[in-house]
């Protein structure tokens, strides 16, 4: 018979501050000599679950995302301040929705595999610095192997796009 566990709660990042707490869940079925997991966080404006499977006898693991989630909104402030881009507008608004998908193998620490993500229904403004965009699409396609993320493509798509009076449509 299978052996199922599962262990969950909160997880704040005291060296990151401007991180919400994480709620988070890992779910393990132990069948035969295989071991499956389920991970899940959850924060406000983020949601990833991802499937995996343990390494054994020598053969690399699995993983896959089944779900993976994130609001622009939610995350834009925190993200660009962890990523050093004070530079960006203070008036600065973003909105729309990222949909993550990825699969690949890992052993040990090492993973490798294909992450993509999608930006739908994205729009960006400045009243500051007069401009805004909408209908904002972004696809990118990121392989991930050997501690490195290499961009393999990326596609930008732009319905509408204003700035210092001239107005641009159906940017690609």
């Amino acid at each position: 018979p299978p052996i199922t566990g599962e262990l969950s709660g909160n997880l704040a990042l005291r060296n990151w501050p401007e991180l919400p707490p994480f709620a988070w869940r890992v779910t393990a079925v132990t069948q035969g000599a295989g071991t499956k997991l389920e991970l899940s966080t959850t924060a406000p404006g983020l949601v990833l679950r991802v499937e995996a499977t343990l390494p054994a006898d020598g053969v690399a693991g699995t993983w896959r995302v089944v779900e993976g989630t994130a609001e622009v909104a939610a995350w834009l402030r925190i993200v660009t301040a962890r990523a050093g881009l004070a530079a960006l507008p203070d008036d600065l608004e973003m909105s729309g929705g990222i949909r993550l998908a990825g699969e690949g193998t890992w052993q040990g620490a090492e993973f490798a595999g294909t992450i993509t993500s999608v930006l739908v229904h994205g729009s960006a403004r400045s009243a500051a610095q007069g401009w805004e965009a909408a209908e904002i699409a972004v696809t990118s396609e990121l392989d991930v192997m050997a501690g490195d993320v290499i961009l393999r493509s990326a596609q930008v798509r732009i319905g509408s796009v204003q700035a210092a009076g001239v107005a641009g449509r159906n940017l690609q």
